[in-house]
C-alpha cells in the first residue's frame, strides 16, 4: 500500500507534510488530503460536489491545475458538480447542465459554452468585458 500511495503524496505536493496534524495544514493542504485519500482507494467514479468552494481563489485555481493533472494521470471518471462556469470549464472534458429537474449533456466546451441555456456564452462575455474596462497597471 505505501509503495502505491507514495507517488501519489509526491503528485499531490504533500510529502513535506506527512508528520503534520490536521489543523497544521492550510486549507489548499487538506483538500489535497482529500483528493489522495478518495484516490487512493482507487475508486472506478469519483464524485465531487463544489470542492474547491471554501477555498481562496489562488489555492482555488493551484486545486483546479491539481485536480485535472491527477486525475488525467490516473486516468478516473470524475462526475465533479460546481455552480462556477470558469471552473467547470478549466477542469471539464464533457459537460451536463442541471436545471429545473432536466439533466442537458454536452460533448465539449465549445457546445457547453454555445448553448444558451448553460450561461456560459454571457458569463464568459461578462468577464470580457471587465476586463476590457479595467486599466492596465502602466495606465493606472
Amino acid at each position: 500500500m505505501r509503495a502505491r500511495i507514495a507517488p501519489l503524496i509526491e503528485r499531490l505536493g504533500l510529502g513535506d507534510h506527512l508528520e503534520k496534524m490536521p489543523a497544521q495544514l492550510s486549507g489548499g493542504q487538506r483538500q489535497r488530503v482529500a483528493f489522495g485519500r478518495a484516490l487512493a482507494i482507487q475508486p472506478p467514479l469519483l464524485l465531487l460536489d463544489e470542492p474547491f468552494g471554501s477555498l481562496d481563489a489562488t489555492t482555488r485555481a493551484e486545486m483546479q491545475k491539481l485536480f485535472r493533472e491527477v486525475a488525467r494521470q490516473v486516468t478516473i471518471t470524475a462526475i465533479f458538480v460546481t455552480h462556477d462556469v470558469k471552473e467547470a470549464l478549466i477542469v471539464g472534458d464533457r459537460f451536463g447542465h442541471l436545471a429545473g429537474g432536466q439533466l442537458r449533456l454536452f460533448t465539449d466546451a465549445a457546445a457547453f459554452v454555445a448553448d444558451p441555456v448553460s450561461g456560459a456564452a454571457a458569463e464568459i462575455a461578462f468577464w470580457n468585458s471587465l476586463a476590457s474596462q479595467t486599466p492596465s497597471p502602466s495606465r493606472a
